[in-house]
């Protein structure tokens, strides 16, 4: 499987982590034996060959419209709290990561819509009972593990 995993810096799968997707600068690209990182600040860089056909993307946080979006084109999300890519590929490997639970309607203006909101790999879950009972999550920090309310990862 095609996976994409942002980091903080393009050491290749010793690299940390990054949190946010959407605001990660470097992704590793892994197919099966072959790692490219790739530099969103650079993207008259980006082979299409390289980026082409991910199936999954492993990661701690993602906005929930560009959740429903990668869901809508195919692409599984992935919950993952790891220190390092490594760590990640090693747990989604392991069968240790569930892809989050699909999205039945596009959130519109940062509220998530359709079962029960959002999480990545943990069931999601929300800050306020007027979320939970409401079906949205609210918050700055959107999904899969992100912070200001928004909905958990990792089983969290």
């Amino acid at each position: 499987m095609k996976l994409c995993i942002p980091v903080a810096s393009a050491e290749g799968l010793a690299a940390p982590l990054h949190a946010d997707f959407g605001a990660a600068r470097y992704l590793l690209i892994v197919d099966g034996d072959a790692i490219h990182a790739v530099d969103r600040e650079r993207p008259e860089e980006i082979s299409e060959a390289v980026v082409g056909g991910i199936e999954g993307i492993l990661c701690g946080e993602i906005h929930p419209r560009l959740l429903f979006e990668l869901q809508h084109n195919g692409i599984q999300v992935y919950g993952c709290e790891a220190a390092t890519a490594a760590d990640a590929l090693a747990q989604f490997q392991a069968g240790e990561l569930e892809a989050t639970p699909p999205f039945s309607v596009p959130p519109e203006a940062g509220h998530a819509h359709g079962q029960g909101g959002c999480g990545c790999g943990g069931g999601g879950h929300h800050a306020h009972d007027h979320d939970a009972e409401h079906g949205h999550g609210h918050g700055g920090g959107g999904c899969c593990g992100g912070g200001g309310g928004g909905c958990g990862c990792g089983g969290h």
